[in-house]
């Protein structure tokens, strides 16, 4: 908590929050948490985030996207994780969400990650107890849907029983 917050004009509020824009795509809601932060009162702050997206440093829907797929590729998170992320964190409207997780199928990406996932815990989980369970347990957290896990993991555990 800073004792004495420095007072900011509008001017320098925007080219620092355009900078902060500018170094990697922002919510709309990340960029109000900034302002408020920052100490500017309701108003500024509106008028600074309508500039913002006027001059294209704001942009919810190029957000979403890039959220989607850097999550998707960097962390493995499934369209669940990330819709939830996007809704409850980043209060996004589920109607500019929906067209990320679309694109999310393009090239079967998605689903060769979701393969590779399943593949990799459950050889790690060989001979251990539970192990259906365990791997459809972690890929449902890593926010993978769960009749896909449940298809994806069936097919592996019968693959790997008769292989035995």
């Amino acid at each position: 908590m800073k004792l004495n917050p420095r007072e900011y004009t509008e001017k320098e509020l925007l080219v620092k929050l355009a900078s902060f824009c500018a170094y990697q795509e922002r919510s709309t809601f990340e960029v109000q948490q900034k302002l408020k932060e920052l100490g500017a009162t309701s108003e500024v702050s509106k008028q600074i985030i309508s500039e913002l997206k006027a001059l294209n440093y704001l942009d919810e829907a190029r957000f979403v996207m890039s959220f989607a797929r850097g999550k998707h590729r960097l962390k493995n998170w499934g369209k669940l994780r990330i819709q939830n992320e996007l809704q409850f964190k980043h209060r996004i409207p589920s109607h500019l969400i929906d067209p990320a997780l679309v694109a999310l199928d393009e090239n079967n990406e998605y689903r060769e990650t979701l393969l590779k996932l399943t593949q990799t815990k459950f050889e790690k989980l060989e001979g251990t107890e539970h192990r259906f369970e365990k791997t459809v347990s972690y890929l449902h957290a890593k926010g993978y849907e769960l009749n896909e896990v449940v298809s994806v993991v069936s097919a592996l555990d019968k693959f790997s029983k008769n292989s035995n």
